[in-house]
């Protein structure tokens, strides 16, 4: 494992399980504060005239299911969601965007579910430039979209070879 390589400035890799993991733990801290103060100011009024809105998500809860319509993402701030399909299931966590990899498609081919009490930031979307405007907007922003995406898709692949 890199821990014990010295090297300080080194923000991810991969361990035994194919998994991304943050390997500075205070950097995701610092981004992941950097991130809810983003957050906070678009949670006032987003670009399109329209409220983000917080939203807690009770442990057991399913709130999206596989083949409802697409208007939203959401950040994850805190706790742990459960995303099912039909090669399992995996779990995502704070800094994890819930949609994003089925953004580009008309309805949800995920289901998620709470597994333990979650906080979220939802954000509509009306398509391709929404995502475009979150992306441009804040590179910290588009780096924790980017890596959730990434392992998500991940995560998705490895559910349907096990």
């Amino acid at each position: 494992m890199l821990k014990n390589a010295g090297i300080k400035d080194v923000t991810e890799y991969i361990d035994e399980t194919g998994r991304h993991r943050l390997h500075n733990e205070a950097h995701k801290a610092k981004i992941m504060k950097e991130v809810v103060k983003w957050l906070d100011k678009r949670f006032e009024l987003d670009e399109q005239g329209e409220f983000m809105s917080e939203l807690i998500i009770k442990s057991g809860k399913m709130f999206i299911i596989t083949g409802h319509s697409i208007d939203k993402i959401y950040i994850i701030k805190s706790g742990q969601i459960r995303v099912q399909c039909d090669g399992g299931s995996y779990e995502i966590g704070a800094g994890d965007v819930i949609g994003i990899c089925e953004a580009f498609s008309e309805v949800h081919f995920l289901t998620y579910t709470a597994s333990a009490d979650t906080v979220v930031y939802a954000y509509p979307i009306n398509g391709i430039e929404s995502i475009d405007s979150i992306l441009n907007s804040n590179s910290d922003i588009a780096r924790i979209f980017i890596r959730s995406c990434i392992r998500q898709i991940t995560k998705l692949i490895n559910s349907y070879r096990d």
